[in-house]
């Protein structure tokens, strides 16, 4: 019974070595994974600081296109009323020179007139 028991004793501090062993190798695993783990959270949160980077610049870059696009529109739509001014203005400048030249036909008509009137006066 002497030997039974010492093998029983054996046989468990062999057995509870080999679970603080395994236990040991297993915690060494976990720790790596959580360095690992904790080493892709670092680059990750770098990357996402990256991205938010980029995502800032570009949104400064369409906030200054959005700028320039107003100005352009404003433009247009400034050199459009300029070009309907300019029309109305032209026109009124077509429809006084047609006054003009119905006027000076007038006043030439008229002259004719009294050209001929006063040659055939002068006339003996």
């Amino acid at each position: 019974m002497k030997i039974k028991t010492s093998f029983f004793v054996s046989l468990l501090v062999i057995l509870a070595g080999s679970i603080l062993i395994l236990g040991c190798e297993e915690q060494q695993q976990d720790s790596r994974r959580i360095r690992l783990i904790a080493d892709e959270n670092l680059k990750l949160k770098e990357q996402v600081k990256s991205c938010n980077q980029q995502i800032a610049k570009l949104q400064e870059t369409i906030a200054e296109y959005e700028q320039k696009e107003q100005k352009r529109a404003d433009s247009e739509k400034e050199l459009g009323n300029s070009v309907i001014k300019l029309l109305q203005e032209n026109d009124a400048a077509t429809k006084e020179i047609e006054k003009l030249t119905a006027e000076n036909l007038e006043l030439k008509a008229k002259l004719d007139e009294f050209e001929s009137a006063d040659a055939e006066g002068d006339s003996p």
